[in-house]
């Protein structure tokens, strides 16, 4: 299972991807650096699982998901945030 393909505008920003499903879910796992961060692979009538990845360049990428046995109805979806610009001077000054 693909949510699509995501190019990151720029190096740096956080790749998330998350997965939903209908029913139980077993050997779950994702492709392409993603780390595997939460799982919930059986719930009443309801299983999920999201992955992120701090990317290193502006390549696309196309996670895909994988299980051994589970849901015959699953949903996935992709994100990227840019990373939050600080600014550790007072008013953008420069100290002498």
């Amino acid at each position: 299972m693909q949510a699509g393909s995501i190019t990151p505008a720029a190096t740096g920003e956080l790749i998330y991807a998350g997965l939903d499903a209908n029913n139980n879910m077993t050997g779950l796992a994702i492709d392409s650096g993603l780390t595997l961060q939460g799982e919930n692979p059986s719930g009443a009538n309801q299983a999920g699982a999201d992955a992120w990845l701090i990317d290193s360049n502006t390549s696309p990428i196309n996670p895909q998901w994988s299980l051994t046995s589970g849901s015959n109805t699953l949903g996935a979806v992709i994100a990227a945030f840019k990373p939050a610009v600080v600014n550790l001077l007072p008013y953008g000054g420069v100290y002498d």
